[in-house]
């Protein structure tokens, strides 16, 4: 079978980078949440959380990104989401998350 989700993570220029990749929801949110907090955990500076990757984002994902972002701006640190599908940028707009998170809408090349 499949990997259903993944999170590849680095760390650049004093800012951590987290990619999603694959489908974030009800079943795999409790690992995403993990790993992210680990991240926050073992670094300093920004986080920055590409969203290209993600081919699927239910309730529980988008609660998970409102929660990553609250517990770095706690820790005085800030949240970018990069590189949102069409469709999470529909979700955020419909939901009003876009007016709190930082959101980049930029491609790669």
């Amino acid at each position: 079978m499949d990997q259903v989700f993944a999170i590849d993570w680095s760390q650049v220029d004093g800012h951590a980078r987290v990619r999603f990749v694959g489908e974030l929801d009800l079943a795999t949110v409790e690992q995403a949440h993990a790993e992210a907090n680990e991240v926050l955990d073992r670094t300093a500076g920004a986080l920055v959380v590409d969203l290209s990757g993600l081919t699927f984002c239910d309730a529980s994902g988008l609660r998970l990104l409102l929660h990553l972002d609250s517990k770095t701006k706690a820790r005085g640190r800030t949240m970018v989401l990069r590189h949102p599908t069409p469709f999470l940028k529909r979700v955020f707009g419909v939901v009003g998350a876009s007016e709190s998170l930082t959101i980049e809408d930029g491609r790669y090349g």
